[in-house]
């Protein structure tokens, strides 16, 4: 999944049922808003997003380890302003995990949401072009 162009807004929404979901959205213009609902039962989910994402990153697993967050180190700002990539982290349980993510301490206006059953949920934010 890619998303060029001169667009501000993106919309996806990925479901399956006893399958696992790996979204890798490989590129995202700088300071676009990308809206991602995905769902799977039985199974596990995987997103990678380029650093360009900025926003909220909602987990939930019902019966599978904690979900993550993983970040590349030493990303670079795509704007070329030397700020640092910044992680709050609202909560971080069980089975739940929340996130605001960018470059800087405003959220960006992006909106994750990945939800499994009985299957680990992982998140990656990779240097994006």
């Amino acid at each position: 999944m890619s998303f060029i162009g001169d667009a501000r807004s993106f919309d996806a929404d990925v479901h399956t049922t006893n399958g696992a979901i790996e979204v890798r959205v490989p590129t995202l213009p700088l300071g676009a808003a990308l809206a991602l609902d995905a769902r799977t039962s039985n199974a596990g989910s995987g997103l990678t997003l380029p650093s360009t994402f900025e926003g909220r990153i909602w987990q939930y697993t019902s019966n599978s380890g904690a979900p993550s967050l993983v970040l590349n180190l030493g990303m670079r700002d795509p704007s070329g302003r030397g700020r640092e990539y910044t992680v709050q982290t609202v909560e971080n349980g069980k089975r739940q995990r929340e996130d605001l993510v960018g470059w800087g301490y405003e959220p960006g206006a992006g909106q994750v949401r990945m939800k499994t059953s009985n299957g680990a949920s992982v998140v990656r934010i990779v240097q994006g072009q």
